[in-house]
C-alpha cells in the first residue's frame, strides 16, 4: 500500500531550537536553487563532515548542481535533489477496474498519491454484475469507455501529482472508507 509512517522523526526542541535531524543528530540542511527550482536535502553523515555553502549565510543563491559528493568530506554524506517539475499536476485514466466475488456496498476501491486530494476519491460497489460469466452476479466493474474510473489532467478539477500512486480495493467492513488492519484485502 505504499509508505504509512514518517520519514524522519518529528523536530526536536521548540521555537528557533526546533529543528530537523538525521541519525545521528545533525541538523538536516536544506538548500534551495532558486536558478533550477529545486531543493537539496543533505545529511552530514557520520562524521558530521560537508563541504557545501556558507551555513552562516541563511540567503545565499545556491546552485545545487556544484555540489560535489566525491569532495573527501562529502563521501558519507547522505542527500537528494528535489526537482520542481516531481510535484507538478500529473496526468492518469484508469478506465476500469474489475473486482470478482465483490460484495456490495463494501468491496471499495480508492486511489492514493503523493501529496494529492486524490484520497478523497473512494468508489464503492453498488450494482453486482456477471463479469466472470459464471452466473452469478458478484461482481463488480467501475468505470467505462468515456466514464473511466479515475481520470486526472490538466484540466480536472482536483489534481494528481506526479509520483508515486496506490490503487488500493479491499472489503470496508467496518465502513469507514479507510483500508485498515481490520479489512481484508483483494488478491
Amino acid at each position: 500500500m505504499g509508505w504509512r509512517t514518517t520519514y524522519i522523526q518529528a523536530p526536536a526542541g521548540t521555537g528557533a531550537e526546533e529543528v530537523l535531524r538525521d541519525a545521528w543528530g545533525r541538523e538536516l540542511l536544506f538548500f534551495h536553487d532558486t536558478a533550477a527550482n529545486a531543493m537539496m536535502a543533505l545529511s552530514a553523515g557520520a562524521d558530521g563532515a560537508c563541504v557545501f555553502g556558507d551555513p552562516a549565510n541563511l540567503i545565499e543563491a545556491m546552485d545545487i548542481s556544484a555540489y560535489n559528493p566525491l569532495a573527501p568530506e562529502n563521501l558519507d554524506n547522505l542527500y537528494i535533489t528535489i526537482q520542481a517539475h516531481e510535484f507538478s499536476p500529473g496526468h492518469l485514466n484508469i478506465e476500469n477496474i474489475t473486482v470478482f466475488n465483490a460484495t456490495a456496498g463494501v468491496t471499495k476501491a480508492r486511489l492514493f498519491g503523493g501529496g494529492s486530494t486524490i484520497a478523497s476519491q473512494v468508489r464503492i460497489s453498488a450494482a453486482l454484475t456477471d463479469e466472470d460469466a459464471d452466473g452469478s452476479l458478484d461482481d463488480w466493474s467501475a468505470g467505462s469507455a468515456g466514464f473511466p474510473a479515475y481520470l486526472y489532467h490538466g484540466a480536472s478539477a482536483e489534481a494528481v501529482l506526479t509520483g508515486p500512486r496506490y490503487l488500493v480495493i479491499w472489503n470496508d467492513t467496518n465502513g469507514d472508507n479507510v483500508p485498515d488492519t481490520g479489512n481484508r484485502p483483494i488478491p
